[in-house]
This record gives structure tokens, C-alpha cells and sequence, in this order.
């Protein structure tokens, strides 16, 4: 249970930090993928392998639905 904490925590923490980068979401034209929506990808292919790294994925994932414009995905840069 301690380590499943600890990927979570990591997940969410590194998205925090790195939130706002160019890393975490993607552009193409004047659509902009969020970084939840990749995350959440992850998440249910390491889920399904069974992997625990889901649980990073999913800190990932909580971490960008936080975001008010959470569900915009229209680049307006």
C-alpha cells in the first residue's frame, strides 16, 4: 500500500511541477491535447497489464483534471 502511495504522490508532484512546460500537453495546429488525456491512455494500458505504474499515470491524470479548462482543447497559441 506504501508504494502505491508513493508512485501516486510521484505521478501528481512531477505533473505539478512540469505543468505549463511544453512537455506535458501537445499541440497540433489549434488543438491542444492535455496532458490527462495521454495519461489516462497510460494509465489503463498499465492497468491492464497489471502493472503498478499505473498508479504514477493515474497521479498524472487527477493532477490535470484539477485544471479549469481541464475539457478546452483549442491551442490559443
Amino acid at each position: 500500500m506504501m508504494i502505491e502511495l508513493i508512485y501516486f504522490i510521484l505521478g501528481f508532484g512531477i505533473s505539478k511541477l512540469t505543468a505549463g512546460s511544453e512537455f506535458p500537453s501537445l499541440k497540433f495546429g489549434k488543438i491542444h491535447i492535455h496532458h490527462w488525456v495521454w495519461s489516462i491512455i497510460l494509465t489503463l494500458l498499465f492497468l491492464i497489464l497489471g502493472d503498478l505504474l499505473w498508479i504514477f499515470f493515474l497521479g498524472i491524470t487527477v493532477q490535470g483534471l484539477s485544471y479549469v479548462d481541464r475539457f478546452n482543447f483549442s491551442s490559443s497559441r
